[in-house]
Protein backbone atom coordinates (compact mmCIF):
# COMPACT_ATOMS: atom_id res chain seq x y z
CA UNK A 1 0.00 0.00 0.00
CA UNK A 2 1.25 3.43 -0.80
CA UNK A 3 1.85 5.83 1.68
CA UNK A 4 2.31 9.30 1.62
CA UNK A 5 5.75 9.99 2.84
CA UNK A 6 9.13 12.95 3.13
CA UNK A 7 11.09 11.21 0.76
CA UNK A 8 10.87 12.86 -2.88
CA UNK A 9 10.73 10.80 -5.88
CA UNK A 10 12.08 10.93 -9.10
CA UNK A 11 12.47 8.80 -12.83
CA UNK A 12 15.49 7.04 -11.51
CA UNK A 13 14.09 6.18 -8.01
CA UNK A 14 10.72 6.87 -7.81
CA UNK A 15 10.52 5.11 -4.27
CA UNK A 16 12.66 7.98 -2.93
CA UNK A 17 15.24 5.26 -1.47
CA UNK A 18 19.34 5.15 -2.08
CA UNK A 19 21.89 7.91 -2.94
CA UNK A 20 18.23 10.35 -3.27
CA UNK A 21 17.72 10.91 0.13
CA UNK A 22 20.70 12.45 0.75
CA UNK A 23 20.05 14.76 -2.39
CA UNK A 24 16.67 15.37 -1.10
CA UNK A 25 17.73 16.24 2.58
CA UNK A 26 20.74 19.29 1.20
CA UNK A 27 17.73 20.58 -1.08
CA UNK A 28 15.50 20.71 1.79
CA UNK A 29 17.98 21.78 4.26
CA UNK A 30 19.32 24.91 1.21
CA UNK A 31 15.02 25.82 1.17
CA UNK A 32 15.04 26.13 4.58
CA UNK A 33 18.59 28.63 4.87
CA UNK A 34 17.05 30.53 2.11
CA UNK A 35 13.47 31.14 4.25
CA UNK A 36 15.16 31.84 7.08
CA UNK A 37 17.57 34.24 5.82
CA UNK A 38 14.92 35.93 3.85
CA UNK A 39 13.43 36.19 7.19
CA UNK A 40 16.19 37.38 9.20
CA UNK A 41 16.49 39.76 6.59
CA UNK A 42 13.58 41.15 6.83
CA UNK A 43 13.18 41.35 11.05
CA UNK A 44 16.92 43.24 10.95
CA UNK A 45 16.06 45.56 8.72
CA UNK A 46 12.56 46.99 10.81
CA UNK A 47 14.22 45.92 14.22
CA UNK A 48 14.33 49.87 16.14
CA UNK A 49 11.87 51.26 13.55
CA UNK A 50 8.00 51.47 13.81
CA UNK A 51 7.22 48.70 12.24
CA UNK A 52 9.05 45.98 14.82
CA UNK A 53 6.58 48.02 17.16
CA UNK A 54 3.11 47.59 15.52
CA UNK A 55 1.97 45.64 18.56
CA UNK A 56 1.51 49.14 20.51
CA UNK A 57 -1.23 49.99 18.30
CA UNK A 58 -4.14 49.76 20.30
CA UNK A 59 -6.29 49.05 17.62
CA UNK A 60 -5.03 45.59 16.61
CA UNK A 61 -5.09 42.08 17.62
CA UNK A 62 -1.53 42.38 18.75
CA UNK A 63 -2.27 44.49 21.91
CA UNK A 64 -4.93 42.51 22.58
CA UNK A 65 -2.76 39.71 22.48
CA UNK A 66 -0.01 41.37 24.81
CA UNK A 67 -2.74 43.00 27.49
CA UNK A 68 -4.14 39.07 27.38
CA UNK A 69 -1.47 37.70 28.33
CA UNK A 70 -0.24 40.17 31.00
CA UNK A 71 -3.52 39.85 32.48
CA UNK A 72 -3.01 35.89 32.50
CA UNK A 73 0.59 36.27 34.19
CA UNK A 74 -0.01 38.66 36.81
CA UNK A 75 -3.52 38.47 37.60
CA UNK A 76 -5.22 34.88 36.80
CA UNK A 77 -3.54 32.05 34.79
CA UNK A 78 -7.62 30.86 34.23
CA UNK A 79 -8.90 34.23 32.88
CA UNK A 80 -12.04 34.85 35.27
CA UNK A 81 -12.72 37.51 33.33
CA UNK A 82 -10.91 37.34 29.64
CA UNK A 83 -9.49 40.96 28.46
CA UNK A 84 -11.81 42.28 25.79
CA UNK A 85 -10.59 45.01 23.64
CA UNK A 86 -12.79 47.66 22.31
CA UNK A 87 -11.62 49.04 18.86
CA UNK A 88 -13.00 52.04 16.86
CA UNK A 89 -15.49 49.54 14.83
CA UNK A 90 -17.23 48.74 17.94
CA UNK A 91 -18.63 52.17 18.21
CA UNK A 92 -22.12 51.19 17.63
CA UNK A 93 -23.04 49.97 21.12
CA UNK A 94 -21.15 50.50 24.69
CA UNK A 95 -18.65 48.44 26.03
CA UNK A 96 -21.22 46.35 28.71
CA UNK A 97 -23.82 45.69 25.57
CA UNK A 98 -20.25 44.13 24.05
CA UNK A 99 -19.27 42.46 27.25
CA UNK A 100 -23.44 41.60 27.50
CA UNK A 101 -22.84 40.02 23.93
CA UNK A 102 -19.78 38.14 24.52
CA UNK A 103 -20.57 35.90 27.26
CA UNK A 104 -19.87 35.35 31.17
CA UNK A 105 -15.75 34.12 31.09
CA UNK A 106 -15.29 33.35 27.65
CA UNK A 107 -12.13 34.31 26.24
CA UNK A 108 -12.31 36.90 23.34
CA UNK A 109 -10.29 34.58 20.38
CA UNK A 110 -8.18 31.32 20.80
CA UNK A 111 -6.56 31.88 24.13
CA UNK A 112 -3.24 29.09 23.38
CA UNK A 113 -1.21 31.98 21.67
CA UNK A 114 -1.69 34.51 24.80
CA UNK A 115 -0.90 31.84 27.34
CA UNK A 116 2.36 31.33 24.71
CA UNK A 117 3.11 34.67 24.91
CA UNK A 118 2.17 35.11 29.00
CA UNK A 119 4.97 31.97 29.67
CA UNK A 120 7.68 33.13 27.37
CA UNK A 121 7.68 36.84 29.22
CA UNK A 122 7.47 34.74 32.80
CA UNK A 123 10.29 32.70 31.85
CA UNK A 124 12.73 35.06 29.59
CA UNK A 125 14.12 38.23 29.02
CA UNK A 126 13.29 40.09 25.96
CA UNK A 127 10.08 37.59 25.24
CA UNK A 128 8.88 39.85 22.37
CA UNK A 129 12.23 39.15 20.42
CA UNK A 130 12.07 35.59 21.42
CA UNK A 131 8.63 35.20 20.54
CA UNK A 132 9.33 36.70 16.81
CA UNK A 133 12.24 34.88 16.38
CA UNK A 134 10.98 31.74 17.27
CA UNK A 135 7.85 32.50 14.37
CA UNK A 136 10.22 32.98 11.68
CA UNK A 137 12.04 30.11 12.91
CA UNK A 138 8.71 28.08 12.66
CA UNK A 139 7.83 29.85 8.86
CA UNK A 140 11.03 28.16 7.68
CA UNK A 141 9.89 25.03 8.64
CA UNK A 142 6.17 25.70 7.10
CA UNK A 143 8.75 25.86 4.00
CA UNK A 144 10.45 23.03 4.34
CA UNK A 145 7.09 20.96 5.11
CA UNK A 146 5.29 22.47 2.08
CA UNK A 147 8.66 21.53 -0.45
CA UNK A 148 8.31 17.92 1.02
CA UNK A 149 5.11 17.25 0.31
CA UNK A 150 5.25 18.85 -3.25
CA UNK A 151 8.38 16.83 -3.47
CA UNK A 152 6.62 13.38 -2.49
CA UNK A 153 3.89 13.68 -5.07
CA UNK A 154 5.58 14.90 -7.82
CA UNK A 155 9.39 14.96 -7.67
CA UNK A 156 12.48 17.37 -6.92
CA UNK A 157 10.87 19.79 -9.54
CA UNK A 158 8.13 20.44 -7.78
CA UNK A 159 9.84 20.36 -4.21
CA UNK A 160 11.92 23.72 -5.91
CA UNK A 161 8.89 24.84 -7.23
CA UNK A 162 7.22 25.06 -4.06
CA UNK A 163 10.16 25.73 -1.53
CA UNK A 164 11.09 28.97 -3.22
CA UNK A 165 7.84 30.35 -3.70
CA UNK A 166 7.45 29.67 0.05
CA UNK A 167 10.37 30.71 0.88
CA UNK A 168 10.08 34.29 -0.75
CA UNK A 169 6.38 34.65 -0.11
CA UNK A 170 6.57 38.22 1.62
CA UNK A 171 2.67 38.42 2.69
CA UNK A 172 3.24 35.54 5.24
CA UNK A 173 7.04 36.01 6.45
CA UNK A 174 6.14 39.84 7.08
CA UNK A 175 3.54 38.97 9.57
CA UNK A 176 5.61 36.37 11.55
CA UNK A 177 7.58 38.84 12.48
CA UNK A 178 5.00 40.76 14.07
CA UNK A 179 2.85 39.59 17.47
CA UNK A 180 0.23 37.77 15.36
CA UNK A 181 -0.83 33.72 15.57
CA UNK A 182 -0.99 33.79 11.58
CA UNK A 183 2.59 32.11 11.26
CA UNK A 184 2.17 29.53 13.94
CA UNK A 185 -1.47 28.65 12.84
CA UNK A 186 -0.44 27.99 9.08
CA UNK A 187 2.02 25.53 10.39
CA UNK A 188 -0.36 23.93 12.49
CA UNK A 189 -2.71 23.83 9.72
CA UNK A 190 -0.37 22.54 7.02
CA UNK A 191 0.83 19.64 9.09
CA UNK A 192 -2.26 18.36 10.25
CA UNK A 193 -3.71 18.60 7.03
CA UNK A 194 -0.43 16.37 6.22
CA UNK A 195 -1.16 13.86 9.06
CA UNK A 196 -4.45 13.24 7.89
CA UNK A 197 -3.57 12.70 4.26
CA UNK A 198 -1.21 10.07 5.63
CA UNK A 199 -4.09 8.82 7.35
CA UNK A 200 -6.25 8.63 4.34
CA UNK A 201 -3.39 6.68 2.12
CA UNK A 202 -3.31 3.63 4.52
CA UNK A 203 -6.30 2.77 3.86
CA UNK A 204 -8.36 1.06 6.27
CA UNK A 205 -6.42 -0.53 9.56
CA UNK A 206 -6.85 -3.92 10.08
CA UNK A 207 -7.56 -3.91 13.96
CA UNK A 208 -8.80 -1.25 16.60
CA UNK A 209 -5.48 -0.86 18.13
CA UNK A 210 -4.36 0.46 15.02
CA UNK A 211 -6.62 2.35 13.92
CA UNK A 212 -6.50 4.04 17.52
CA UNK A 213 -2.98 4.80 17.06
CA UNK A 214 -3.53 6.25 13.53
CA UNK A 215 -6.42 8.39 14.54
CA UNK A 216 -5.01 9.66 17.98
CA UNK A 217 -1.91 10.95 15.56
CA UNK A 218 -3.97 13.56 14.39
CA UNK A 219 -6.24 13.95 16.42
CA UNK A 220 -4.59 14.70 19.65
CA UNK A 221 -2.64 17.54 17.92
CA UNK A 222 -6.06 18.87 16.09
CA UNK A 223 -7.39 19.28 19.66
CA UNK A 224 -4.50 21.25 21.16
CA UNK A 225 -4.64 23.11 17.79
CA UNK A 226 -8.21 23.72 18.64
CA UNK A 227 -7.23 26.06 21.59
CA UNK A 228 -4.42 28.15 19.66
CA UNK A 229 -6.87 28.57 16.20
CA UNK A 230 -10.34 28.76 15.46
CA UNK A 231 -10.01 27.25 12.23
CA UNK A 232 -9.51 23.71 13.60
CA UNK A 233 -13.03 23.18 13.39
CA UNK A 234 -12.61 23.19 9.33
CA UNK A 235 -10.06 20.48 10.07
CA UNK A 236 -12.17 18.75 12.01
CA UNK A 237 -14.98 17.84 9.77
CA UNK A 238 -12.45 17.49 6.82
CA UNK A 239 -10.93 14.92 9.34
CA UNK A 240 -14.40 13.28 10.40
CA UNK A 241 -15.59 12.55 6.59
CA UNK A 242 -11.91 11.21 5.93
CA UNK A 243 -12.23 8.55 8.76
CA UNK A 244 -15.99 7.69 7.62
CA UNK A 245 -14.76 7.29 3.65
CA UNK A 246 -11.78 4.92 4.45
CA UNK A 247 -13.60 3.10 7.52
CA UNK A 248 -16.36 2.69 4.90
CA UNK A 249 -14.25 -0.06 3.46
CA UNK A 250 -14.92 -2.38 6.30
CA UNK A 251 -17.99 -1.91 7.68
CA UNK A 252 -20.16 0.57 10.05
CA UNK A 253 -18.43 -0.53 13.10
CA UNK A 254 -15.15 0.47 12.25
CA UNK A 255 -16.66 3.94 11.08
CA UNK A 256 -17.82 4.48 14.55
CA UNK A 257 -14.57 3.53 15.76
CA UNK A 258 -12.67 5.62 14.10
CA UNK A 259 -14.91 8.53 14.79
CA UNK A 260 -14.87 7.49 18.57
CA UNK A 261 -11.03 7.83 18.54
CA UNK A 262 -11.59 11.03 16.60
CA UNK A 263 -13.78 12.41 19.48
CA UNK A 264 -11.53 10.83 22.16
CA UNK A 265 -8.12 12.46 20.70
CA UNK A 266 -9.72 15.55 20.16
CA UNK A 267 -10.81 15.86 23.82
CA UNK A 268 -7.23 15.16 25.38
CA UNK A 269 -5.91 17.65 23.20
CA UNK A 270 -8.28 20.22 24.24
CA UNK A 271 -8.50 18.98 27.80
CA UNK A 272 -5.99 22.06 29.52
CA UNK A 273 -8.62 24.49 27.76
CA UNK A 274 -11.60 22.13 28.89
CA UNK A 275 -10.85 22.13 32.49
CA UNK A 276 -10.38 25.74 32.40
CA UNK A 277 -13.67 26.11 31.08
CA UNK A 278 -15.11 24.02 33.32
CA UNK A 279 -13.36 25.84 36.04
CA UNK A 280 -14.68 29.05 35.70
CA UNK A 281 -17.83 28.38 34.73
CA UNK A 282 -17.65 29.25 31.04
CA UNK A 283 -19.50 26.58 28.21
CA UNK A 284 -16.92 23.17 28.00
CA UNK A 285 -16.14 23.94 24.82
CA UNK A 286 -16.11 27.54 24.05
CA UNK A 287 -12.88 29.02 22.58
CA UNK A 288 -13.99 31.99 21.40
CA UNK A 289 -16.71 34.76 21.86
CA UNK A 290 -16.30 36.18 18.45
CA UNK A 291 -17.42 33.29 16.34
CA UNK A 292 -21.08 34.57 16.34
CA UNK A 293 -20.57 38.24 16.29
CA UNK A 294 -17.57 37.48 13.36
CA UNK A 295 -20.37 35.64 11.45
CA UNK A 296 -22.90 37.90 11.62
CA UNK A 297 -20.85 41.16 11.11
CA UNK A 298 -19.89 39.93 7.96
CA UNK A 299 -22.81 38.52 6.62
CA UNK A 300 -25.79 40.42 7.47
CA UNK A 301 -27.70 42.32 4.64
CA UNK A 302 -26.63 45.35 5.54
CA UNK A 303 -22.93 44.47 6.59
CA UNK A 304 -20.43 47.71 5.68
CA UNK A 305 -19.09 46.82 1.61
CA UNK A 306 -21.20 43.44 1.80
CA UNK A 307 -18.81 42.29 4.39
CA UNK A 308 -15.21 42.52 2.74
CA UNK A 309 -13.72 44.15 5.99
CA UNK A 310 -14.05 45.68 9.52
CA UNK A 311 -14.43 49.24 9.07
CA UNK A 312 -13.92 52.29 11.47
CA UNK A 313 -17.90 52.58 10.80
CA UNK A 314 -18.35 49.28 12.06
CA UNK A 315 -21.46 47.06 12.09
CA UNK A 316 -24.68 48.53 11.13
CA UNK A 317 -28.18 48.86 13.65
CA UNK A 318 -29.48 45.01 12.06
CA UNK A 319 -26.69 43.85 13.13
CA UNK A 320 -28.14 44.92 17.05
CA UNK A 321 -31.13 43.80 16.29
CA UNK A 322 -30.01 40.17 15.13
CA UNK A 323 -27.34 39.82 17.94
CA UNK A 324 -29.80 40.88 20.71
CA UNK A 325 -32.48 38.34 19.10
CA UNK A 326 -29.78 35.75 19.21
CA UNK A 327 -28.87 35.95 22.71
CA UNK A 328 -26.21 33.91 22.28
CA UNK A 329 -27.57 31.26 19.81
CA UNK A 330 -25.60 30.50 17.10
CA UNK A 331 -28.81 28.95 15.56
CA UNK A 332 -30.75 32.31 16.02
CA UNK A 333 -28.18 34.30 14.33
CA UNK A 334 -27.78 32.58 11.59
CA UNK A 335 -31.57 32.63 11.61
CA UNK A 336 -31.46 36.47 12.21
CA UNK A 337 -28.98 36.88 8.97
CA UNK A 338 -31.02 35.30 6.73
CA UNK A 339 -34.41 37.13 7.76
CA UNK A 340 -32.11 40.26 7.09
CA UNK A 341 -32.41 39.49 3.37
CA UNK A 342 -36.29 39.71 3.64
CA UNK A 343 -36.43 37.10 0.78
CA UNK A 344 -34.07 38.83 -1.61
CA UNK A 345 -32.00 35.67 -2.31
CA UNK A 346 -30.10 37.99 -4.96
CA UNK A 347 -28.53 40.00 -2.59
CA UNK A 348 -27.26 36.83 -0.61
CA UNK A 349 -25.90 35.84 -3.50
CA UNK A 350 -24.14 38.97 -4.44
CA UNK A 351 -22.94 39.30 -1.01
CA UNK A 352 -21.58 35.72 -0.66
CA UNK A 353 -20.25 36.08 -4.39
CA UNK A 354 -18.02 39.47 -3.09
CA UNK A 355 -16.17 38.01 0.22
CA UNK A 356 -15.43 34.69 -2.29
CA UNK A 357 -14.03 37.00 -4.90
CA UNK A 358 -11.88 38.89 -2.84
CA UNK A 359 -10.25 35.98 -1.61
CA UNK A 360 -8.91 35.77 -4.61
CA UNK A 361 -8.21 39.51 -4.78
CA UNK A 362 -4.52 40.18 -6.19
CA UNK A 363 -3.55 42.67 -3.26
CA UNK A 364 -3.45 42.30 0.18
CA UNK A 365 -6.62 43.29 2.32
CA UNK A 366 -5.30 45.40 5.27
CA UNK A 367 -6.30 44.21 8.44
CA UNK A 368 -3.85 44.25 11.40
CA UNK A 369 -1.49 45.74 9.03
CA UNK A 370 -0.49 46.62 6.05
CA UNK A 371 1.65 44.18 3.25
CA UNK A 372 1.57 47.25 1.25
CA UNK A 373 2.71 49.80 3.83
CA UNK A 374 5.18 47.54 4.86
CA UNK A 375 6.06 46.63 1.47
CA UNK A 376 6.88 50.50 0.61
CA UNK A 377 9.15 51.05 3.71
CA UNK A 378 10.91 47.87 2.78
CA UNK A 379 13.79 46.80 0.65
CA UNK A 380 13.68 42.85 1.39
CA UNK A 381 10.09 42.65 0.39
CA UNK A 382 10.31 45.23 -2.24
CA UNK A 383 10.71 42.48 -5.35
CA UNK A 384 9.45 39.01 -3.72
CA UNK A 385 6.71 37.08 -5.20
CA UNK A 386 3.03 37.66 -4.08
CA UNK A 387 -0.55 36.26 -4.42
CA UNK A 388 -0.86 36.20 -8.28
CA UNK A 389 2.10 34.09 -9.11
CA UNK A 390 0.86 31.60 -6.27
CA UNK A 391 -2.58 31.67 -7.29
CA UNK A 392 -2.11 30.97 -11.41
CA UNK A 393 0.49 28.53 -10.96
CA UNK A 394 -1.63 27.04 -8.68
CA UNK A 395 -4.69 26.47 -9.78
CA UNK A 396 -3.46 25.24 -12.86
CA UNK A 397 -1.00 22.55 -10.64
CA UNK A 398 -4.14 21.57 -8.72
CA UNK A 399 -6.00 21.20 -12.27
CA UNK A 400 -3.16 19.61 -13.30
CA UNK A 401 -2.60 17.14 -10.51
CA UNK A 402 -6.43 15.17 -11.03
CA UNK A 403 -6.13 14.99 -14.22
CA UNK A 404 -2.63 12.94 -14.05
CA UNK A 405 -4.25 10.88 -11.74
CA UNK A 406 -4.87 8.17 -14.03
CA UNK A 407 -1.22 7.82 -14.09
CA UNK A 408 -0.98 7.81 -10.51
CA UNK A 409 -3.81 6.34 -8.48
CA UNK A 410 -1.94 5.91 -5.44
CA UNK A 411 -1.77 9.54 -4.92
CA UNK A 412 -5.28 9.72 -4.81
CA UNK A 413 -5.86 9.78 -1.68
CA UNK A 414 -3.60 12.07 -0.76
CA UNK A 415 -5.15 14.98 -3.20
CA UNK A 416 -8.31 14.10 -1.93
CA UNK A 417 -7.68 15.17 1.39
CA UNK A 418 -5.97 18.46 0.31
CA UNK A 419 -9.06 18.95 -1.79
CA UNK A 420 -11.40 18.47 0.95
CA UNK A 421 -9.42 20.68 3.17
CA UNK A 422 -8.76 23.08 0.77
CA UNK A 423 -12.74 23.29 0.22
CA UNK A 424 -13.54 23.63 3.91
CA UNK A 425 -11.04 26.62 4.11
CA UNK A 426 -12.53 28.69 0.96
CA UNK A 427 -16.29 27.94 2.92
CA UNK A 428 -15.36 29.44 6.10
CA UNK A 429 -13.48 31.71 4.89
CA UNK A 430 -16.37 33.28 2.82
CA UNK A 431 -18.29 33.29 5.49
CA UNK A 432 -15.84 35.79 7.52
CA UNK A 433 -14.23 39.32 7.08
CA UNK A 434 -11.64 37.63 3.85
CA UNK A 435 -8.75 39.83 4.57
CA UNK A 436 -4.96 39.20 3.56
CA UNK A 437 -3.73 37.31 6.87
CA UNK A 438 -6.93 34.79 6.78
CA UNK A 439 -6.50 34.06 3.20
CA UNK A 440 -2.87 32.61 4.04
CA UNK A 441 -4.31 29.69 5.25
CA UNK A 442 -4.77 28.77 2.02
CA UNK A 443 -1.68 29.59 0.94
CA UNK A 444 0.60 26.52 1.79
CA UNK A 445 -1.75 24.28 -0.82
CA UNK A 446 -1.44 26.63 -3.60
CA UNK A 447 2.52 26.40 -3.02
CA UNK A 448 2.06 22.68 -3.43
CA UNK A 449 -0.01 22.52 -6.32
CA UNK A 450 1.94 25.72 -7.88
CA UNK A 451 4.91 23.04 -7.58
CA UNK A 452 2.97 20.26 -8.98
CA UNK A 453 2.04 22.49 -11.91
CA UNK A 454 5.45 23.25 -12.82
CA UNK A 455 6.74 19.38 -12.31
CA UNK A 456 3.99 18.86 -14.73
CA UNK A 457 4.69 20.71 -17.27
CA UNK A 458 8.58 19.90 -17.37
CA UNK A 459 7.30 16.44 -18.37
CA UNK A 460 4.98 17.24 -20.73
CA UNK A 461 8.05 19.48 -22.19
CA UNK A 462 10.46 16.80 -21.51
CA UNK A 463 8.16 13.99 -23.13
CA UNK A 464 7.21 16.68 -26.25
CA UNK A 465 3.71 16.65 -25.31
CA UNK A 466 2.72 19.81 -26.42
CA UNK A 467 -1.17 19.94 -26.05
CA UNK A 468 -0.39 18.78 -22.26
CA UNK A 469 1.92 21.90 -21.97
CA UNK A 470 -0.46 24.25 -24.31
CA UNK A 471 -3.31 23.31 -21.80
CA UNK A 472 -1.52 23.75 -18.40
CA UNK A 473 0.28 27.01 -19.81
CA UNK A 474 -3.37 28.03 -20.92
CA UNK A 475 -4.86 27.24 -17.45
CA UNK A 476 -2.04 29.56 -15.90
CA UNK A 477 -2.81 32.40 -18.02
CA UNK A 478 -6.56 32.65 -17.47
CA UNK A 479 -5.90 32.83 -13.84
CA UNK A 480 -3.48 35.98 -14.28
CA UNK A 481 -6.23 37.32 -16.37
CA UNK A 482 -8.63 36.72 -14.09
CA UNK A 483 -6.32 38.26 -11.39
CA UNK A 484 -6.01 41.40 -13.48
CA UNK A 485 -10.14 41.31 -13.81
CA UNK A 486 -10.54 40.77 -9.96
CA UNK A 487 -7.74 44.13 -9.52
CA UNK A 488 -10.84 46.21 -10.74
CA UNK A 489 -13.29 44.82 -7.53
CA UNK A 490 -13.28 47.45 -4.28
CA UNK A 491 -11.18 45.96 -1.82
CA UNK A 492 -8.33 48.69 -1.09
CA UNK A 493 -4.97 47.54 -0.99
CA UNK A 494 -2.94 50.45 -0.71
CA UNK A 495 -1.68 51.75 2.52
CA UNK A 496 -3.71 53.30 4.81
CA UNK A 497 -3.90 56.39 6.57
CA UNK A 498 -4.12 54.56 9.86
CA UNK A 499 -0.37 52.87 9.02
CA UNK A 500 1.07 56.63 8.65
CA UNK A 501 -0.60 57.69 11.55
CA UNK A 502 0.75 55.10 13.82
CA UNK A 503 4.15 54.93 12.41
CA UNK A 504 4.49 58.79 12.08
CA UNK A 505 3.27 58.59 16.24
CA UNK A 506 6.39 56.14 17.23
CA UNK A 507 8.60 57.95 15.02
CA UNK A 508 8.04 61.30 16.54
CA UNK A 509 8.09 59.31 20.29
CA UNK A 510 10.92 58.07 19.21
CA UNK A 511 12.31 62.08 18.32
CA UNK A 512 13.39 60.54 14.85
CA UNK A 513 12.38 63.52 13.05
CA UNK A 514 13.81 62.53 9.84
CA UNK A 515 11.66 59.21 9.65
CA UNK A 516 8.52 61.21 10.64
CA UNK A 517 8.90 63.66 7.55
CA UNK A 518 9.55 60.65 5.25
CA UNK A 519 6.49 59.17 6.80
CA UNK A 520 4.66 63.05 5.96
CA UNK A 521 6.01 63.14 2.82
CA UNK A 522 4.61 59.83 1.75
CA UNK A 523 0.89 60.61 3.46
CA UNK A 524 0.65 63.47 1.31
CA UNK A 525 1.35 61.96 -1.43
CA UNK A 526 -1.36 59.41 -1.03
CA UNK A 527 -3.80 61.62 1.34
CA UNK A 528 -3.28 65.39 -0.19
CA UNK A 529 -6.07 66.49 1.79
CA UNK A 530 -5.10 65.00 5.11
CA UNK A 531 -2.60 67.26 6.78
CA UNK A 532 -2.44 65.49 10.60
CA UNK A 533 0.93 63.63 9.55
CA UNK A 534 2.84 67.54 9.54
CA UNK A 535 0.73 69.36 11.81
CA UNK A 536 1.90 66.29 14.68
CA UNK A 537 5.34 66.87 12.83
CA UNK A 538 5.01 70.68 13.85
CA UNK A 539 3.77 70.55 17.60
CA UNK A 540 7.25 67.95 17.74
CA UNK A 541 9.51 70.24 16.47
CA UNK A 542 8.02 73.46 18.42
CA UNK A 543 8.30 71.37 21.38
CA UNK A 544 12.41 70.73 20.46
CA UNK A 545 13.08 74.22 19.69
CA UNK A 546 12.88 73.96 15.75
CA UNK A 547 10.56 76.74 15.62
CA UNK A 548 11.48 77.48 11.95
CA UNK A 549 11.12 74.15 10.50
CA UNK A 550 7.63 73.66 12.60
CA UNK A 551 6.24 76.57 10.97
CA UNK A 552 7.13 75.37 7.30
CA UNK A 553 5.58 72.10 8.39
CA UNK A 554 2.37 73.71 10.34
CA UNK A 555 2.14 76.12 6.74
CA UNK A 556 1.98 72.63 4.58
CA UNK A 557 -0.93 71.02 6.92
CA UNK A 558 -2.65 74.45 6.78
CA UNK A 559 -2.41 74.40 2.87
CA UNK A 560 -3.90 71.06 3.06
CA UNK A 561 -6.49 71.32 5.69
CA UNK A 562 -7.29 74.86 5.40
CA UNK A 563 -10.53 73.81 7.15
CA UNK A 564 -9.10 72.25 10.21
CA UNK A 565 -9.56 74.41 13.66
CA UNK A 566 -6.39 73.27 15.73
CA UNK A 567 -4.56 73.26 12.51
CA UNK A 568 -5.10 77.09 12.03
CA UNK A 569 -4.36 77.93 15.53
CA UNK A 570 -1.30 75.91 15.77
CA UNK A 571 -0.14 77.97 12.19
CA UNK A 572 -1.33 81.45 14.44
CA UNK A 573 0.67 80.55 17.43
CA UNK A 574 3.96 79.56 15.80
CA UNK A 575 3.97 82.29 13.34
CA UNK A 576 3.93 84.58 16.64
CA UNK A 577 6.71 82.59 17.84
CA UNK A 578 8.66 83.00 15.34
CA UNK A 579 8.26 86.75 14.94
CA UNK A 580 8.61 87.44 18.59
CA UNK A 581 12.30 85.48 18.24
CA UNK A 582 13.01 87.44 15.47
Amino acid sequence: MYRLNFSLKSAEDPAGHGDTRKRDSRLLLGIFGLALLLRLGFWFEISGTPLDRWHEWEQTDMATYLVQARQLSSVDWLAHEPYHPYHMWQQIAPPEKWLEWYGPHQFHQAPAYAYAIAVVERVLDNPLVWIKGLQLLLGALTCVLAAAVAGCLAGTVAAVTTGLLAATYGPLFYLEAQLLREGPAVFALLALTVLLACFATRGPAPDAGTLARQVLKFAVPLGLFATFHEMASVIAVAAALTISVVCARTGGRTIALGLGFLVLGYTLGFAPLLVRNVSVGAPAFSVSCRTQINFVHANEADAPQGGLSFTNAGPSPRFVEIIERADGSFPAAIAGVWRSYDGDFGRLIDNAGLRFRTLWHPGEIPDNSSYSFFRKQSGVLAFLPTFPIVFALGMAGWLASWWRLRDARQDLAAHAVFGLVLLGLVSSLTLIHPVARFRLYLVPLLWIYAGIGVAHFARFSQSREPRASAALASIALAAFALQEYLKNDPPPTVPRASDYSFASRIALEEENFDLARKFAEEAARQFPRKGSYYGNLGLALAQHGADEQALADFERAYAMQPRLPRILEALEQQRSKVQQLR
